[in-house]
């Protein structure tokens, strides 16, 4: 969601398993979230009040009524249908099946809403839009002020375009999110509308005026600006950018990606894309937002009339198998358990409650239970995506390269373009030294889906493996892709350094860490543990400066990692077993100690 967090990175573990980039439509055939195995789950009573509607591309679950499951069909089919007449080339179908789930009201909402880094629901969140390795999610309450979609569709449209576009600056990727978030099916004369006005971004204006517009086109601090209260300016400014040059002018994206890309000047780049200087176009910009009159684009869309469409009640097993995945992806994990324990009370065989209860033990640092779980479950369900893309997550861990290539091999053959099962083969390959192999497979992932935090978490898994050349490059290609004011790529550069230690290239890591002291801001928390990594402060007083859960996570990891870079083994384990310990799992240190530990001891400490 944007504006939530700033530093609750999706947890690195399980390889890149647990990450897909960020959103999804859906694949060209209804299908059930889980592929057959679901719907298949026959065993137990009905529910009484969830039900299941399915459309073309999307299939719709909920204890909310009928009507609403049809119009949150009606409302997606139409968006990917608007993307699909204003960007004729984009690709909208996605190798994962996409879930729509839609509950009744805010009190049915609220359990399942996403986390803040304390474990608490947030929320004023109506809708969401989630990727997993194996289900794309929209989750709403029906009966919010706009219907839960705005979120939803914030975060749907980050996905559409990721998936095209590499990357996008911050305020163009924001600017268009926004854009889209208000698209409605049901405007004038029977057609759809985008650009109407986000809830609230013109009360941004009254309350703060305006930001600089070189400012909301290259913020200096990102991560203050997310600790500020004017990121809801520069949310507010992003939005009107995009809605004047979609609107007017018109919005050539490609043409301010290349130019970008090519000078890395923000100034440099607008000019060449919009044909205009940053002060000229902030002119242009104050008057049109004091003008309070903005044209929306209405689109005759082919219609899909949802009326037709079956409303199917739901088994309770499969209920709350659906309710404990959702949980399970907001780090919920006891009361995700608690939901995977009713459905296979409800049916023993319950194949993804099986698959949702294995992959909570790896969350408990419980990997080879873990494959003895999932081991079975794939015996008994050879066509579930889910368990033999888990059971090579649980393999690749445990350091069962062969076996987790294998595995991951099995889920392609049921989902031959799914980027996270040919991202985490590629990595099972490189820890077997088939660097062709990988090679290949990571191609077929770029083919399929352009983001570029592919890299990103290809970079973090090979390191997790000991091939810190292949995390070194891919963390270049990531940065030198997004620029180091994209959220959380200041860390991908402390793990290019650490690589570069570990390759014996000293040079490479000072050069990295040089190139970020020149982007982020000293004093701030990422400052410190550039400082610390440069040699500028010393580990207590780094371990003193950290001030929460998350901080402390980071602390003590980097601690640990130049303590073992410095052969000071016992040191490195200290500060490596507290992250095992006590550290934040939703950070990607936390896996980093966890399979650090496992190099230098040759096995997984269980938390128990």
């Amino acid at each position: 969601m944007a504006g939530v967090s700033t530093r609750a990175r999706v947890m690195v573990a399980l390889v890149v398993c647990l990450l897909d980039p960020a959103g999804g439509v859906a694949r060209g055939e209804a299908q059930s979230v889980a592929g057959p195995t679901m719907a298949a789950a026959a065993a137990g009573p009905l529910s009484k009040d969830w039900t299941r509607v399915r459309s073309l591309h999307f299939e719709a679950v909920g204890n909310a009524s009928a009507a609403d499951l049809r119009k949150a069909l009606r409302e997606l089919e139409a968006f990917r249908a608007a993307f699909s007449t204003l960007y004729p080339g984009l690709r909208l179908d996605s190798p994962s099946p996409t879930l729509i789930v839609v509950f009744r009201d805010s009190d049915a909402f609220n359990r399942y809403r996403p986390r803040d880094l304390q474990g608490r629901p947030i929320t004023n969140v109506a809708g969401y839009f989630s990727s997993r390795a194996h289900v794309n999610v929209i989750a709403f309450d029906a009966h919010a002020s706009d219907g839960g979609y705005t979120a939803a569709l914030h975060e749907f449209t980050h996905y559409v375009i990721a998936r095209h576009v590499p990357t996008l600056s911050l305020w163009l990727s924001e600017g268009l999110a926004e854009f889209f978030s208000t698209f409605r099916s049901d405007g004038p004369n029977g057609k759809s509308v985008v650009g109407l006005v986000p809830e609230g971004r013109l009360r941004a204006f009254d309350d703060q005026g305006f930001m600089p517009l070189k400012e909301v086109l290259a913020p200096a601090d990102v991560q203050g600006l997310w600790a500020s209260g004017r990121v809801a300016l520069f949310y507010a400014e992003a939005w009107a950018l995009v809605h004047y040059l979609a609107t007017g002018p018109g919005l050539p994206i490609d043409a301010y990606v290349r130019a970008f890309r090519d000078t890395r000047s923000p100034e440099a780049a607008f000019r060449a894309a919009f044909g205009t200087d940053i002060p000229a176009m902030e002119r242009t910009l104050q008057g049109y937002v004091r003008r309070f009159g903005f044209s929306t684009l209405s689109l005759a869309l082919p219609e899909y009339d949802p009326t037709t469409a079956e409303a199917e009640p739901m088994r309770e097993a499969d209920v709350h198998a659906v309710l404990g995945d959702l949980l399970l992806g907001h780090g919920a994990f006891e009361e995700a358990d608690r939901e995977f324990a009713i459905a296979l009370r409800l049916d023993r065989s319950h194949i993804d409650a099986r698959v949702g209860t294995a992959r909570l033990l790896m969350y408990k640092d419980r990997e080879v239970d873990a494959v003895a779980a999932l081991g079975a479950t794939v015996r008994e369900a050879p066509e579930s995506f889910n368990a033999w893309f888990y059971l090579g997550a649980a393999l690749e861990f445990t350091h069962q390269f062969e076996e987790a290539l294998a595995a991951f091999d099995r889920a392609l053959l049921i989902r031959p373009n799914a980027p996270s099962a040919l991202v985490a083969g590629s990595v099972a390959a490189l820890a077997l030294g088939r660097d062709d192999r990988a090679d290949e497979a990571f191609a077929h992932a770029q083919r399929v889906d352009l983001s570029a935090l592919w890299f990103r978490n290809r970079a973090f898994a090979a390191f997790g493996v000991g091939r810190n050349d292949v995390a070194r490059a891919d963390a270049r290609r990531y940065l030198d892709q997004v620029g180091w004011d994209k959220e959380g790529a200041p860390y991908v550069g402390f793990l290019s350094a650490i690589a570069s230690w570990r390759l014996g290239r000293p040079d490479a890591a000072t050069v990295v860490l040089d190139e970020a002291a020149r982007e982020v801001p000293q004093k701030t928390w990422t400052g410190s543990v550039l400082q610390f990594l440069r040699g500028q402060i010393d580990a207590k007083t780094i371990l003193s400066r950290a001030k929460d859960d998350g901080q402390r996570t980071e602390a003590h990891a980097y601690v640990g990692f130049r303590a073992s870079l410095n052969g000071r083994v016992e040191d490195a384990l200290v500060h490596l077993r507290w992250v095992a310990a006590h550290g934040a799992r939703n950070y990607a240190e936390y896996d980093m100690a966890r399979r650090e530990i496992f190099r230098l001891t040759g096995a997984a400490e269980v938390r128990r």
